[in-house]
């Protein structure tokens, strides 16, 4: 038996599966990234999770690991439940790289609960952003819920104009009648910035409804982003291959944040090519092991796909 684990800002997600890549266990709690969670909430999570999919199975053959936080802690506990022939750790770009495309090496842009650009290369990596909420991240989940959240706070003073977003972040927080219940509601939390990323659907949904303040956030998402990449370029001596892999869950909130960030790098790369992410994260290490064992790109896409269905992203 396998297990893949995907741990970020605002999840853990592990699932156990056979050789024939059959599913046989799935978990999921809240976030394990120290930078936005509280450390007793995230030993809560990794324990909630690792303990969904782990009990009773003796022995795991491989362990395939994406973790944005303490890799020794989850080591522990994961070895305190289970017997791990072999421990793979992957950081965020390599983990996007593979489930979103199958590949190891080229050109990345996250954008989850936090962000940031990537260039893997053999003997090169560089990267522009991944700064953190509070000193950047521009273009990530939790700043497009910062920018509705703000942005809803100067209408209710009254210095800022109307928006949809308002009474929806009113009623998602049930302060309608006592709108600075916002307050404790994000300051309040063991672990605000999930809270602030959340907000993403709310967002996306005024922005469907045509709501300009909404649709002006996805836009400077993709914007910040998009220059973001084309930053990254300028710093390398030569332009690998001319496709960019995006990964990531607030890709899929709105159209509006893929296409600017598209028009931005295409602008002055008219040959790159923009690809949509083919799998969460989380099956990084299941692509890897289809990969070591000779299949091409294609045909372990196609495996996946058929695997873990609801894991594929396109």
């Amino acid at each position: 038996m396998y297990l893949a684990v995907d741990g970020g800002g605002s999840k853990i997600h592990a699932l156990v599966f056979d050789a024939d890549l059959h599913l046989l266990r799935q978990g999921c709690s809240g976030g394990v990234n120290t930078t936005q969670n509280a450390p007793e909430s995230v030993l809560m999570h990794i324990r909630a999770c690792l303990d969904q999919v782990l009990s009773g199975i003796p022995a795991i053959e491989e362990a395939f690991v994406i973790f944005v936080g303490d890799k020794t802690l989850f080591s522990q506990e994961l070895k305190s439940r289970v017997s791990v022939g072999s421990l793979h750790f992957y950081d965020e770009a390599k983990a996007g790289l593979l489930a979103g495309s199958g590949r190891t090496e080229g050109l990345l842009a996250i954008s989850g609960t936090g962000s940031d650009v990537f260039y893997l290369g053999k003997q090169d990596r560089q990267i522009v952003g991944g700064w953190g909420i509070v000193l950047g991240d521009q273009g990530s989940g939790t700043w497009i819920g910062l920018q509705a959240i703000r942005r809803v706070i100067r209408a209710l003073d009254g210095w800022g104009p109307n928006t949809l977003l308002t009474p929806l972040l009113l009623s998602h927080f049930d302060a309608t009648d006592a709108p600075r219940r916002i307050i404790s509601a994000v300051h309040g939390a063991p672990a605000p910035f999930p809270v602030i990323a959340s907000l993403v659907p709310i967002v996306a949904d005024a922005a469907r409804q045509g709501d300009p303040h909404a649709l002006k956030i996805f836009a400077d998402a993709g914007l910040a982003l998009g220059k973001q990449m084309l930053t990254l370029l300028s710093h390398l001596a030569e332009i690998p291959e001319p496709l960019i892999t995006l990964c990531g869950g607030a890709w899929k909130a709105h159209p509006l944040m893929f296409e600017t960030f598209c028009q931005t790098v295409q602008e002055v790369y008219p040959q790159m090519v923009i690809q949509r992410p083919w799998f969460e994260h989380v099956l990084a290490g299941p692509m890897e092991l289809l990969l070591r064992q000779g299949l091409s790109r294609d045909e372990a896409r196609a495996r996946l796909q058929s695997a873990f269905p609801k894991e594929v992203l396109s």
